[in-house]
């Protein structure tokens, strides 16, 4: 029995180096297998972005709706809209500078009425806007004898007086 642990013992120490060996051949492979991994994602990006970078228009784009961008005709696409919307256009460019209808029979009475709302206005503004102060005046008055000066305010000028001085 001893001979055949030994045997045994022996035969597992010989495998230890190859079982060694396979295990750094997993990792190897494993890390080989990342590596390759990392340049196919690297590579799947670079496709991506390449596609979505043909669809941005770098005069023009490559492919998309953008691709005729150069061929594109603004000028006859907004010409012939500005063509198309003319008669309508010129239909309300007619009501804007249309005569009035002069031909009622009340005018007068109408511009009356606007004179009469606009001097109620007029009056109501400088009744409420302008203040007068209350300033004496002075009047000189010569000739070739004398000079008179009169001094004309508020309580004299209401009874009729003026005084000299």
């Amino acid at each position: 029995m001893s001979k055949g642990m030994s045997g045994a013992l022996e035969k597992v120490t010989a495998m230890k180096d190859r079982f060694f060996s396979a295990g750094s051949n997993i990792a190897g492979t494993i890390a080989d297998g990342v590596q390759d991994g990392i340049g196919k994602v690297k590579e799947a990006i670079g496709t991506v972005t390449s596609k979505i970078r043909n669809f941005l228009p770098f005069s023009p784009a490559k492919e998309g709706p953008l691709r005729d961008l150069n061929r594109l005709n603004f000028g006859g696409t907004i010409g012939d809209s500005i063509r198309h919307a003319l008669p309508q256009v010129q239909k309300q460019m007619n009501r804007l500078v249309a005569l009035p209808d002069i031909t009622s029979p009340d005018i007068g009475g109408q511009v009356a009425s606007i004179n009469r709302m606009a001097n109620k206005r007029i009056t109501s503004d400088i009744q409420s806007n302008v203040t007068v102060g209350k300033q004496p005046i002075v009047v000189n008055v010569y000739d070739n004898k004398e000079a008179v000066r009169a001094y004309v305010n508020e309580n004299n000028a209401v009874d009729a007086q003026i005084r000299r001085f």
